[in-house]
């Protein structure tokens, strides 16, 4: 990576780790659909991270994952692909509330809790990516 792209590499990536606290003191407090928003925007802030990473200066100012990964050329495999696509989905309705009052279920602590482990597994793969063994 050339020295110039460094301090946005950077951001994107200390912007992504403040929606991972963001999310982790939300749920903690109950704040279930505040969540899924900065759960989503973490990965979208590596996945930008990596297209910088990869020399593109500008990241396309686009919110679904599947884009920003097919962006960075990025293989994925069916458990990611329908991660990237529901944390898309939950991005969205719970912006919105008449589409998030609309799926009950969305709101319970035991719904996020059960999401997290895949969070997690994404986060972890992508820092693997972003942080390639020297």
């Amino acid at each position: 990576m050339e020295d110039d792209k460094r301090p946005d590499f950077d951001v994107w990536v200390r912007y992504s780790d403040d929606d991972l606290e963001s999310a982790r003191v939300l749920l903690d407090a109950g704040q279930v659909l505040h969540v899924y928003f900065h759960w989503q925007q973490a990965i979208e802030k590596r996945l930008k991270a990596l297209i910088v990473m990869s020399g593109e200066p500008d990241p396309p100012k686009v919110h679904g994952l599947l884009a920003l990964v097919r962006r960075a050329g990025m293989p994925v495999d069916d458990d990611q692909e329908a991660l990237l696509f529901d944390l898309t989905q939950l991005y969205i309705e719970t912006r919105y509330p008449a589409s998030a009052l609309a799926h009950e279920e969305i709101s319970t602590p035991e719904f996020a809790e059960a999401l997290r482990p895949r969070v997690e597994e994404v986060i972890e793969w992508l820092d693997q990516l972003l942080r390639p063994t020297e």
